[in-house]
Formats: C-alpha cells, structure tokens, sequence
C-alpha cells in the first residue's frame, strides 16, 4: 500500500511540474490592460488630411501642376490639366485619395498623380505661391 502511495505521489509531482508550458501570461484587466474597454469608440484614421488644409496648388518636377482642395466630408477635389474631380479618401492608405483612373498621393515630403495606374505627375512639392507667407 505504501509503495502505491509512493508511486502515486510521483506521478502526481511529474505531471504537475510537466504541465507548465512557455506560454505568456494572461493580460491582466485594468489601467495598464492592452484591451480597451468595450465603450472606447474605434480609432479614425487620419487619411492625410492634415496635409490638404486648404486649397493648394502642387508645381510638379517634370512641369505639371495640380490642385488639390478638402471639401466636407473627407474628400478633395482635385483639379488637372483644367479637370476638376472629386476624390475620396483611400481606406488603408494615409494620403491617398481616388476615384476611378485618377489616384492623387499627398505626404509631407511631396505629391504625385497617378491615372490609369501610370505616373501621371511626379516629384510634386506646394508651388511657390502656396508656400509663400502672406504680406497682407
């Protein structure tokens, strides 16, 4: 009887120690918790908007120009070669906006056009006249 206790007692001290495992621990609930609470509304993403203040004219490097205006909503309106469209925010891609062929990419290092998936407009930067500081 004793020896089976014995044994018993063994087994039960081997699966203990064999159960532990590598994994990491559980997240713990409060402030420092990587879960928001359930009533934190969902992150907006920021399509570059902060880019397109106002209306702003981009002179490009192989000499094309564009303009590019906000409009309520999230939207620009984009004028090219004297077109005016309307372009929507891209889901996924801060500073790209689309609609159809014509795709305009705005970042802080500069612009470029794309239509039909070809470089339209490249090495685009804020004219002269838009980053001039007004003297009125």
């Amino acid at each position: 009887m004793l020896r089976s206790f014995s044994l018993l007692a063994a087994l039960v001290l081997v699966g203990c120690a064999s159960g532990e495992t590598d994994a990491p621990p559980a997240p713990e609930d409060g402030p420092n918790s990587p879960v928001a609470p359930a009533d934190t509304p969902p992150p907006t993403a920021d399509h570059g908007s902060s880019l397109v203040a106002g209306t702003t004219t981009y002179a490009c490097a192989d000499g094309g120009t564009f303009t590019i205006a906000p409009i309520p909503g999230g939207a620009v309106e984009v004028t090219v070669d004297g077109n005016t469209q309307t372009l929507q925010p891209t889901v996924g891609k801060q500073g790209v906006y689309a609609s159809g062929p014509l795709e305009v990419w705005i970042a802080a290092e500069g612009a470029f056009v794309m239509q039909d998936s070809e470089i339209l407009f490249t090495d685009c930067a804020v004219s002269a006249e838009d980053a001039a500081p007004s003297t009125s």
